[in-house]
């Protein structure tokens, strides 16, 4: 299964798209709020085999970015999802709709594979209060500290997942119940 539109919408909603240096051409890196550096559509940048990090390595980040233009950006959010597709697929043993799925890519993306996730999931329907409870209160900091734009990216996959519809706003709907 590959991610549908659905899925695409919230990470290009939530990853965004660099261009902060007005004063060159094309995309730019940016750092995230773990510190991580990534490009495009939050495409992570590696050296040395990791994930590059910190403030320090802005210089380096911006050598070893390969991404300048919006299609190049739309080209890696596709592939990394097709990547990240492989490997949700192995950790599912129940059938998803497409919607569920893109909920699920939209989480795999951002905060990678959780077992609890792929665990409530796989037990099926009787468990998807957890599953929801589970999905909006986690993966929501970074650095120790709650972050609004990861609780508002949690519940609107959540909602997504339940529904059938993405909603930007739907934190609204989870707020009282997460605080």
């Amino acid at each position: 299964m590959r991610i549908g539109i659905k899925g695409l919408e919230i990470e290009r909603y939530f990853e965004g798209i660099h261009d902060g240096y007005l004063h060159e051409m094309g995309l730019q890196p940016k750092m995230d709020c773990s510190g991580n550096w990534t490009e495009g559509f939050g495409h992570a940048i590696f050296y040395n085999g990791k994930i590059l990090n910190g403030a320090e390595n802005e210089d380096l980040a911006n050598r070893l970015s390969v991404i300048k233009t919006v299609e190049e950006a739309e080209f890696w959010l596709q592939k990394d999802n097709d990547i990240r597709a492989v490997e949700v697929e192995k950790r599912l043993k129940t059938d998803l709709k497409q919607h569920q799925f893109d909920a699920l890519m939209s989480l795999c993306y951002n905060a990678g594979f959780s077992p609890t996730i792929f665990a409530l999931i796989n037990k099926g329907n009787a468990y998807l209060a957890n599953l929801i409870d589970f999905w909006v209160k986690h993966y929501i900091r970074s650095g120790g500290e709650i972050k609004n734009g990861l609780v508002k990216r949690r519940c609107t996959e959540a909602h997504l997942y339940l529904t059938g519809e993405v909603n930007f706003d739907a934190w609204k709907n989870y707020y009282d119940k997460l605080f």
